[in-house]
């Protein structure tokens, strides 16, 4: 049988002390965590051009990541280039959408962010990241080779706004 790589994290662990603790500013935490560390990946930024007010989303289905290797999602996170006017009303629901079959399904929304609502975007700072809600189920987040994760948008309104120049970053776990 071959060697997993959750077999090589728990090996690390062993050899150094699950349960030690240093927070000797390298992040603190223990073991586990250090080690959690080391498995993960970011990959992006998938930067999404400026988009004028109109009454339909500039996101609409864009595909962002394809996995290559069996990980989880851990987080993602947007950062907008321009101040985003913000309103109670008027902004645009950004979805992560991760496709595994033939046909897209709302049953695989993975994560969500209101983009410009006034209660999720403040303050409202260029280059400031804000990340996304993800899913809550462990099924929907563990991703395998092939998997596609893209952003879709709604409109909550009539998109009187438009959109910032803005940047995706995602966070992997490998298994």
């Amino acid at each position: 049988m071959a060697y997993t790589f959750t077999q090589f994290k728990n090996g690390l662990r062993a050899l150094f002390g699950a349960a030690q603790t240093n927070v000797s500013g390298d992040g603190g935490g223990d073991v586990v965590d250090h080690v959690d560390r080391l498995c993960e990946r970011q990959v992006g930024p998938f930067e999404v051009a400026a988009a004028a007010a109109s009454g339909t989303s500039t996101y609409a289905m864009l595909a962002a990541v394809v996995v290559e290797n069996e990980c989880d999602l851990k987080s993602v996170r947007i950062v907008v280039d321009a101040a985003l006017t913000l309103t109670a009303t008027d902004y645009i629901i950004l979805n992560l959408i991760k496709k595994k079959s033939a046909t897209w399904s709302a049953t695989e929304n993975i994560g969500t962010l209101n983009l410009g609502q006034t209660s999720a975007w403040s303050p409202n700072i260029a280059g400031r990241s804000k990340t996304f809600t993800l899913a809550t189920t462990t099924s929907v987040l563990d991703l395998d080779p092939g998997d596609t994760i893209s952003i879709n948008g709604t409109l909550a309104a009539t998109n009187l706004l438009g959109a910032p120049a803005s940047r995706f970053f995602f966070n992997f776990e490998e298994k």
